[in-house]
């Protein structure tokens, strides 16, 4: 799937992590895996400068270096961000990098098709709170709190 969805070192990566795998296995289990076949057929908007941009943001992530972007909404308006990038995220078709946005100091999404223009910025030292289980946490609690009130109706 990789392969097929995702950046070019992604796709490296992961083969390389399944030839390692298999080449543990026992003579059974690798027939078996050998015989599994996974066909996927990435979508004609999955092109090279998006698999080069997937591989960017995942370098940036990696070294905890803050990214500079140009970002065009759904209704086609642009905007800068300086974003500290925490986390790559698919959705079936579309990926989005999780960040802490500088200009709104919070938590936000971004598309990684509509990003027009990206450049490495400063690096930032990793913070606990601002991380992606910090994120994953403020939702639940979030989530909870929806619930609770939804249900106290």
């Amino acid at each position: 799937m990789l392969r097929a969805w995702g950046g070019v070192d992604m796709a490296i990566a992961a083969e390389e992590a399944l030839i390692k795998i298999q080449s543990v296995l026992p003579a059974a289990l690798q027939t078996k895996m050998a015989e599994v076949q996974v066909f996927s057929f990435a979508h004609q908007d999955m092109d090279d400068d998006l698999r080069h941009r997937l591989d960017f943001i995942e370098t940036a992530i990696k070294s905890s270096h803050r990214l500079i972007i140009t970002y065009r909404t759904g209704e086609e308006i642009s905007s800068q961000r300086t974003i500290r990038p925490l986390c790559q995220l698919f959705w079936g078709r579309v990926w989005t990098v999780l960040s802490l946005c500088e200009l709104r100091d919070d938590y936000r999404s971004f598309r990684v098709d509509r990003i027009q223009d990206i450049k490495t910025g400063d690096p930032f030292k990793p913070d606990k709170r601002i991380s992606l289980k910090d994120f994953l946490e403020r939702e639940r609690t979030q989530a909870q709190e929806k619930f609770a009130h939804f249900n106290a109706l």
